[in-house]
């Protein structure tokens, strides 16, 4: 199995979409739909490697930290624009 990849996203249908594309990819996931439950996901597992966001909150500090002293991640914020 390949990297276990959290995706934070409040907009349900676009995370569903990264977690589809990962997903096929062998990729394992997890999602969390804001920054408060990525934090408390973060806290309950040990084996994240990268951290996929669009959500940027004010608890951006706390979360930072607390990925940095649990375990080396990977943290990307998403940007996108979708023009339908």
């Amino acid at each position: 199995m390949k990297e276990k990849i959290l995706i934070v996203d409040d907009e349900e249908r676009m995370r569903k979409l990264i977690v589809a594309y990962l997903k096929r990819d062998g990729y394992e996931t997890i999602e969390a739909e804001n920054g408060e439950k990525a934090i408390n996901i973060c806290e309950l597992t040990t084996t994240l490697e990268v951290v996929a966001s669009w959500v940027i909150s004010s608890n951006e500090d706390k979360f930072t930290k607390l990925t940095r002293q649990n375990q080396p991640l990977l943290y990307l914020v998403l940007h996108y624009n979708l023009y339908l």
